[in-house]
């Protein structure tokens, strides 16, 4: 697949790398979202880190609404979120129909409707478990058109390590070595 990229393309997914190995605040990570956004086709972005239990949560927006976010974190909707339900058992990059084809619970279904009414519709998700810390990332680039197939997809999974070992180094208070987590994926 990464036969079909671009030469644009792939200069664009090593400048994204570099800027993760350099990166050395929120501020950064900001940046790091609006540059993959911009690679992907969407309107809107955000990640966050946590604990497997859903504790230790950090969350850093890029561009989405301030109000849903606020209310987002407020009211706790990572716990009943679909998209972080499914990724805490698929870990590689996923279009968010895949999650949201599966049966949700009342709770997910308000949140689902909630996103929409912010514009929060269509998206791709990626991240990583890593399993010995029990410590994931979830990144998610979010358009109110479909977004996402094969080609973005590919392009966030070759991403995905180094989004994550950024993610947990600026938010995660660790100094892990950004190469480490290569080989988890």
């Amino acid at each position: 697949m990464i036969n079909s990229f671009s030469k644009n393309d792939l200069v664009n997914i090593m400048e994204i790398i570099e800027s993760s190995m350099q990166c050395s605040s929120e501020a950064g990570v900001k940046t790091l979202l609006r540059k993959t956004s911009g690679l992907v086709g969407a309107e809107f972005s955000i990640c966050g880190k946590g604990t497997l239990l859903l504790s230790d949560i950090a969350i850093i927006n890029g561009s989405y609404p301030a109000a849903w976010v606020d209310d987002y974190k407020k009211e706790k909707l990572y716990l009943h979120d679909p998209i972080v339900s499914y990724h805490l058992r698929f870990t590689r990059t996923f279009g968010w129909e895949d999650a949201l084809r599966e049966d949700m619970g009342k709770m997910a279904k308000k949140i689902v409707s909630r996103a929409q009414d912010y514009g929060i519709r269509h998206g791709l998700s990626t991240g990583i478990f890593d399993p010995v810390s029990q410590r994931l990332s979830l990144f998610s680039f979010v358009d109110r058109k479909r977004i996402g197939g094969a080609r973005e997809k590919t392009m966030l999974d070759y991403l995905s390590p180094h989004l994550h070992s950024t993610l947990l180094r600026i938010c995660g208070n660790t100094n892990e070595d950004p190469h480490d987590l290569l080989a988890i994926q």
